[in-house]
């Protein structure tokens, strides 16, 4: 990448972070921890007044540089969403609040969490090719780095309504499904790292449903662990299914928690 010798700001790095798997070469699992760091440069000489082709990254933001999707770093772009994510994990177990936020604005306006979460959306999740009301699946290379652009300046937090369909149950009725945009995936992939970390920090250590790194088997294990051997007093298990959970639970009281997230991610 060619970098003009004039320019009067001295380079500088960038340091951002994720936590997961980092996809292999056909994108398949996510990997760990890291730093990303870019050099970033003034783009016009003082004395030439020449505009450099070189890209300008400032707080892992995007430059005017269009994304090309083929060149992407994938390693480095996965251990910066994850080193970011520890920072929000650890700073939340401290207390550090006003940390917390200024990690999560962080997080929320990073180049490499929008890459990875246009990539998850995508191109690794199973419902790419299914279209949400917008229309758009099935998304190519050029296009997923026009996305990625695109999101940086992005500033309507308000969903588009999603595209409603039915799957069809085990017991012969249908479950309705809502399908979202693929602006929205994108979107709720870059919340979901600036979230995810700091609740992962407060959740119940027993709760195994729908949390990263944890499954049903973790559940068994810990049921076996309860149960086993003779001086223990715990043998019953209790299983319960509650009936459209989902589809009637409260929504105020859950965004309460959030309280002004993510408004305050410009402030």
């Amino acid at each position: 990448m060619p970098v003009c010798r004039k320019a009067t700001r001295k380079t500088t790095q960038v340091i951002s972070g994720w936590t997961g798997k980092i996809p292999d070469s056909k994108g398949c699992r996510l990997s760990t921890a890291g730093f990303e760091t870019r050099n970033h440069t003034q783009q016009f000489s003082n004395r030439t007044g020449k505009r450099m082709d070189s890209v300008q990254l400032r707080n892992d933001t995007v430059t005017e540089r269009p994304t090309k999707w083929h060149e992407v770093d994938w390693p480095k772009a996965y251990k910066a969403v994850e080193k970011l994510r520890r920072r929000i994990f650890r700073a939340t177990q401290e207390g550090d609040w006003k940390k917390v936020k200024d990690l999560q604005r962080l997080m929320l306006r990073s180049y490499s969490n929008r890459l990875i979460s246009v990539r998850q959306a995508t191109q690794l999740n199973r419902g790419k090719n299914t279209p949400g009301t917008d229309k758009l699946a099935k998304l190519g290379p050029e296009d997923r780095g026009r996305v990625v652009d695109s999101l940086k300046n992005h500033k309507s937090w308000k969903p588009i309504p999603t595209r409603r369909i039915y799957i069809p149950k085990s017991n012969g009725k249908k479950r309705p499904l809502g399908i979202p945009s693929i602006i929205d995936r994108c979107l709720q992939g870059i919340v979901k790292n600036a979230l995810e970390p700091q609740w992962e920090a407060t959740f119940e250590p027993t709760s195994y449903g729908f949390r990263p790194g944890r499954s049903t088997h973790d559940a068994r294990q810990r049921i076996f662990q309860n149960i086993k051997g003779d001086r223990t007093r715990k043998w019953w298990v209790f299983e319960a299914d509650i009936s459209g959970c989902f589809d009637n639970i409260a929504h105020k009281p859950l965004l309460d928690k959030l309280g002004k997230f993510p408004q305050w991610r410009n402030g």
